[in-house]
């Protein structure tokens, strides 16, 4: 789920940048395919795996060698972007 969650933040950044460029008229195609992953499901989807992820580490279901640290690490900053913006 971390890595769908990932591409989703990836979408969010591209939609993000293309919304502050002036060239986003050229994208327009790209910026339609790809502003339903990134507004809609990439916050809700970040936040619900970054909880999980947290409260299963602190539970000890999972151990950091069986979670992808980096990407937990990644969507962390991520999930600070989109709250911050």
């Amino acid at each position: 789920m971390l890595k769908f969650v990932f591409i989703c933040n990836l979408c969010y950044l591209a939609v993000w940048l293309l919304r502050i460029t002036e060239h986003g008229e050229r994208f327009a195609w790209l910026f339609n395919s790809v502003i339903v992953l990134g507004i809609l499901v990439a916050p809700w989807a970040n936040m619900l795996s970054s909880v999980l992820a947290i409260v299963l580490l602190l539970l000890r279901k999972i151990s950091w060698g069986e979670l992808p640290g980096y990407l937990l690490i990644l969507n962390l900053s991520i999930l600070l972007v989109q709250i911050l913006v």
